[in-house]
């Protein structure tokens, strides 16, 4: 019995039970009896067969997810949870605004939630959907579309017949057409040395043609060798085998001069001078050249390699000096020199400090006196004035006194005074003590 209650019998209308309880794709038997008011039960009714037809879809897939291999899209998503899962389809576009169409032959299997897309083709854009469909034919609405790319990972033929003349100092290369079908342009790379040979256009080209005006834009003129190599590019961005082209720039320029060349004072020690190379690709031999007021220039060192750097320790202290470079190419072009560098060549360690400093009123001046200080670059005295002990101190000689003694014609009682040595150099010794002007009165 499937009614809780009995239904009681009413006259007027016709009697009715509704089954809401029921499984689509069964099918069920029912009957009626006939109950009295004590209770007793009529035998059963004929029966009667209802089928009730599977008309729901099942739930769409899950978590479709794609990964690109050589050959192929594999694609694989959640298994359905379905009683009556039969299997799946799936579904392929090129855009999401365009028709999806089923690409399975045969429906995939309820237990294998997964399928392999050999027909894709490289450097295309795919999306790709996933229903389900049960025992009854019904079909699930499709997953939400997932993007798929599958990669060109086969690299174009290389360009041909690579070649090159030289124009006005300008290297004009050619070489003949990739026959690749996606081919996207060419890229061309130079450099000086096998290992390290950098690119030169950032974008592929689709010209054949190419003319190299240097560095600097302004040509090969100094010469030199340099590689050259070529590849394809296509589409995907797959590059070729490199070809290969040397190139012998003649020399018809003399070199640049060398860059960054300067002198520096090492404390007080020796001069050290740094030279940087040229610009010029064909630099060879390199000249640091020195001079002084008594003497002109004169030959200092010679060297090849660069950076270079040099002590020059025949220096003389309280000295000026004059430097420059240049640099004779491969050639024997010779290059302008650098910009003359001088350096008064000096120490950095003051000398000893005078002592026994005093200083008293003769008439109408002030006479102060001191302790010789001794050292070897020693140049002479400065004399320093003040009206109190600790205030400003101000210097009184032009020049360096070479006596141990000194005349303050403006000096009064109420002066005081700092004596400091001075050397070639021009370091200046710390003073001993301040001392007070003293009345012999």
């Amino acid at each position: 019995m499937i009614n809780k209650n009995v239904i009681i019998r009413d006259d007027a209308s016709q009697p009715d039970f509704t089954d809401r309880w029921l499984i689509e794709g069964n099918k069920y038997t029912y009957y009626v009896t006939i109950v009295d008011p004590i209770g007793n039960e009529s035998k059963p009714s004929e029966s009667v067969e209802i089928f009730l037809k599977d008309e729901t879809p099942p739930t769409a897939p899950k978590n479709l997810s794609t990964g690109a291999f050589n050959g192929g899209i594999a694609l694989s998503w959640n298994m359905s949870a379905e009683l009556d899962a039969a299997g799946y389809n799936v579904f392929r576009s090129v855009g999401l605004d365009r028709e999806f169409k089923k690409i399975n032959t045969d429906i995939v299997k309820p237990g294998t939630p997964y399928y392999f897309d050999s027909t894709a083709s490289s450097s295309q854009q795919y999306f790709y959907a996933v229903s389900s469909i049960d025992t009854a034919g019904n079909e699930s609405r499709q997953s939400n579309p997932i993007r798929a790319y599958l990669k060109d990972n086969v690299a174009p033929d290389p360009p041909s017949n690579f070649s090159y003349k030289i124009e006005n100092s300008m290297i004009v290369l050619k070489w003949g057409e990739s026959e690749a079908k996606d081919l996207r342009g060419y890229f061309l790379y130079r450099g000086e040395k096998e290992n390290v040979v950098p690119r030169i256009i950032n974008a592929p080209t689709m010209t054949t043609t190419f003319i190299d005006s240097g560095y600097k834009k302004d040509g090969f003129a100094f010469g030199g060798k340099f590689i050259y190599k070529l590849t394809s590019v296509d589409s995907s961005q797959n590059e070729s085998e490199k070809i290969t082209l040397i190139v012998y720039a003649p020399d018809v320029k003399a070199p640049e001069p060398p860059l960054n060349f300067n002198v520096k004072n090492f404390k007080g020690r020796y001069v050290e001078l740094y030279c940087g190379g040229s610009p010029s690709l064909d630099s060879d031999i390199y000249t640091i050249f020195k001079s002084t007021e008594e003497k002109k220039d004169k030959k200092l060192v010679e060297f090849s390699k660069t950076p270079f750097v040099y002590k020059d320790t025949s220096v003389i202290k309280g000295k000026v000096y004059i430097y420059y470079a240049s640099v004779i190419d491969t050639s024997g072009n010779k290059s302008n020199s650098t910009k003359k560098d001088s350096i008064f060549f000096r120490d950095f360690s003051p000398p000893p400090k005078p002592r026994y400093v005093n200083a008293k009123v003769v008439g109408s001046k002030v006479v102060i006196e001191w302790n010789r200080a001794i050292d070897f670059d020693f140049a002479g005295y400065n004399v320093y004035r003040s009206d109190y002990p600790t205030g400003t101190f101000i210097k009184l000689n032009d020049k360096p006194i070479a006596e141990t003694k000194y005349i303050d014609a403006t000096g009064s009682e109420k002066n005081y005074y700092r004596i400091r040595a001075v050397d070639t150099s021009g370091n200046e010794s710390k003073f001993h003590k301040t001392v007070q002007v003293r009345n012999n009165k």
